[in-house]
């Protein structure tokens, strides 16, 4: 947690989030995109730039429903200008179309190296492991058990919305139901019937005097 202004200005992200602010408020979810910063990085300036009165939260209505808004005070506003003056805000926005910019090349270069890694093929320290991208192998043991795939996306957790307050209820899904059934169906693929045990019964039987006979 930032103490003062200057710490939040040099905190990752801390000049990032005011100028994107700047013209209006937005949502976590239109913020995200706009900084260069992970989301847990994200969460935190945000609690600081409150702390420090530069944003505040305001509830608005989207869509039917209600969205916390972050928006910039007052003084978050003259502290947004002072920066434009200075050039700060303008550098920022460079960077970004930048770094945007940087990362297209760099997928094309990427694209590009793929479809012809025969051109550092000369190094000796590069290998056909590290030039030739593979498409993903299917086998059983990717593919994995249909049940053990089942039960992995079922335990995923499901992350709310950081624009969303939180709505509390029973859940209504009860992790064990079906374990019964499941245990029951296999039981009885392998339960033979009357008639069933009878008749292995019976070849045995015949298998046995079959037997004595061929050694008498």
């Amino acid at each position: 947690m930032v103490k003062t202004l200057g710490e939040f200005l040099k905190s990752k992200g801390g000049v990032g989030l005011l100028v994107v602010l700047q013209n209006r408020g937005k949502t976590y979810s239109e913020i995200e995109p706009d900084v260069l910063i992970t989301s847990s990085t994200i969460s935190t300036r945000l609690d600081d730039a409150c702390d420090l009165g530069v944003v505040e939260i305001i509830p608005a209505r989207r869509h039917g429903r209600t969205l916390n808004e972050y928006h910039l005070t007052d003084f978050g506003e003259a502290v947004v200008q002072d920066l434009a003056m200075r050039g700060v805000v303008s550098n920022y926005r460079d960077m970004r179309t930048h770094y945007q910019s940087m990362k297209e090349k760099t997928e094309e270069f990427i694209t590009w190296f793929h479809e012809n890694p025969g051109e550092y093929a000369g190094f000796t320290e590069a290998h056909e492991e590290t030039l030739i991208k593979r498409d993903e192998e299917t086998s059983d043991e990717d593919n994995g058990d249909d049940d053990a795939s089942r039960e992995e996306t079922s335990s995923k957790v499901i992350r709310p919305n950081p624009d969303e307050q939180l709505s509390t209820g029973d859940d209504d899904d009860d992790p064990e139901v079906g374990s019964e059934d499941n245990s029951s169906s296999d039981d009885s693929q392998h339960r033979l019937s009357d008639t069933d045990m009878q008749e292995k019964m019976k070849k045995h039987a015949v298998d046995s005097d079959d037997g004595n006979d061929e050694e008498r």
